[in-house]
């Protein structure tokens, strides 16, 4: 294993540890499994309908629900 393969496993444990199993499973799906892309939106995108936060730090803060409801607003066409 690379250490480009370590660095995605420990952000890949990271993200389910602050997110929960289950908010981080739909992270994943919203980028149809690819890691790369959903690790750099929930731990370094700036999103506009969370006040410029990154999802990683609406986690850490207990609001994980915002970082749900911007998922389902995604899934269904709604760009804030």
């Amino acid at each position: 294993m690379d250490d480009a393969d370590r660095l995605m496993e420990t952000l890949t444990k990271r993200m389910y540890h602050v997110a929960g199993d289950e908010l981080a499973d739909k992270v994943l799906e919203l980028f149809e499994g690819k890691k790369n892309d959903a690790l750099i939106w929930f731990m370094a995108t700036e999103v506009q309908a969370l006040g410029y936060r990154t999802p990683y730090r609406m986690c850490e803060d207990g609001k994980g629900a915002d970082v749900e409801a911007v998922i389902h607003n995604l899934e269904h066409g709604v760009f804030m």
